[in-house]
């Protein structure tokens, strides 16, 4: 651990994570879901839609207690949401989050129609920052470098960004109000963040910019996993046909909240299937596979961002279930919009590091990443993820009549991808004479 004054990538994603967390808690407080009807009736809904006995087990738990637990998850849910986004006990905090979205993602696993890695992605974030050597940051707020001017535009800008994704996903029934409520109260936590910051400030040790690249590093490639898993269900479902393109085009036109102001975008998309559907097949396969691999970097970077970020504005408003049911229960406000800031964040940072590398392989590469790992743990630990990302959609039964087809590609795709990226970070171990004071012990 060394002293660094800089503002690191695990405050900012830990930053996003408790900014999340509040809305989530605005959201479920709007729809009365901490009292005792509230809450059973929530739980049993999704009881009923699950296809497994794991989270019908721990549903059936849940409700057995519901007075006490829906209490224990209102409590749970703001201070952890309030920790984070002041910077105090951090790891305590961070540890909360991941029992937070494990068990969303146990909890909603086997729901047929629903996205494979809505709560997978917020729940693997959070795992990745608690079992990293960041989680050991001695480190009150988050703000140690950061002038108060700048602070304040920024957190401002941040929270009518809040407020216009509260709005614009409809993702509760009173909106405006919890759009303004998550809003004003992120800008007034991260003020007080900005204050303990300067108070705490010669206190602060955080762990060293290699740690801080090696988790940027985990959570680029958990994106990638997810990103190969989408190509893989795009070609199940057909959504990679000019029909079924054609078809999810129309959808959006017809429930988007953005639809509006962008139908002239999509009816040109419509009218131009034969060129813009192969060239998005392309780019969705060239980007996971960059990802996973950690190639062309920040080229690859920027277009992810850019890409998540067009997705998640456009599904808002979009019912969360495909195909379409009714009621309509909307596609949850952070399904694809965590990715697509977290994506956005890592991109900043991989300019900056792009910026001041040297050589062209370098800038696009980036540095040796496991430069003590053997050929055999590095097999292992490629096999391994390849088998995480098939339970994971295997659980999800995403895709319920395909569900081991669409498994076995997704876990295969992920192994072969991580073999690639494991060649070339042993390439480049030996090109760049990485040392070893430098590097990362495994």
């Amino acid at each position: 651990m060394i002293k660094n004054n800089k503002f690191s990538f695990s405050s900012a994603l830990r930053i996003l994570m408790g900014i999340i967390v509040l809305n989530e808690f605005v959201v479920l407080w709007s729809q009365k879901f901490f009292t005792a009807a509230g809450y059973q009736q929530k739980l049993q809904l999704l009881y009923s839609h699950s296809f497994f006995s794991l989270p019908k087990h721990l549903l059936s738990f849940l409700m057995l207690g519901g007075h006490v637990f829906s209490i224990i998850a209102a409590v749970l849910l703001l201070t952890t949401a309030i920790c984070l986004l002041l910077g105090v006990i951090r790891f305590y905090a961070t540890l909360a989050l991941s029992l937070i979205f494990t068990v969303y993602f146990v909890a909603h696993i086997g729901t047929v129609g629903t996205w494979v890695y809505e709560f997978a992605i917020p729940c693997g974030f959070s795992l990745l920052l608690i079992t990293s050597r960041t989680a050991k940051d001695k480190l009150i707020g988050d703000f140690q470098s950061s002038c108060l001017l700048k602070t304040v535009v920024t957190t401002l800008l941040a929270a009518v960004a809040i407020y216009l994704v509260n709005v614009g996903s409809m993702n509760a029934q009173n909106y405006h109000v919890v759009g303004l409520i998550t809003a004003i109260t992120s800008f007034i936590l991260l003020m007080l963040n900005f204050l303990i910051s300067k108070k705490y400030q010669s206190t602060a040790i955080i762990s060293s910019a290699h740690e801080q690249q090696l988790l940027l590093n985990k959570v680029a490639i958990f994106i990638g996993m997810m990103l190969v898993t989408q190509v893989h269900m795009n070609h199940l479902i057909h959504w990679f046909t000019p029909a079924g393109y054609t078809n999810l085009i129309s959808t959006y036109q017809h429930y988007s909240s953005i639809a509006p102001y962008l139908n002239f975008v999509m009816e040109f998309i419509k009218q131009h299937v034969a060129i813009i559907l192969p060239a998005q097949v392309v780019l969705e396969s060239f980007l996971a596979l960059c990802l996973v691999a950690l190639v062309f970097r920040p080229i690859a970077f920027v277009l992810s961002a850019l890409l998540f970020l067009g997705l998640a504005i456009i599904e808002f408003g979009v019912p969360g279930t495909f195909p379409v049911k009714h009621p309509i229960e909307y596609t949850w406000t952070w399904e694809l919009l965590l990715t697509a800031i977290t994506m956005s964040i890592i991109s900043f940072y991989e300019i900056k590091r792009a910026v001041t590398s040297q050589g062209i392989v370098q800038k696009l590469l980036g540095p040796t990443i496991f430069s003590n790992m053997t050929i055999i743990a590095r097999f292992n630990w490629s096999a391994m993820l390849g088998l995480l990302a098939f339970l994971i959609v295997f659980l999800s039964h995403n895709v319920a009549k395909q569900s081991i087809i669409f498994s076995i590609q997704s876990g295969l795709s992920v192994f072969c991808y991580l073999l690639l990226f494991h060649l070339l970070d042993g390439l480049k171990k030996n090109a760049f004479n990485c040392v070893a004071s430098d590097c990362q012990t495994t």
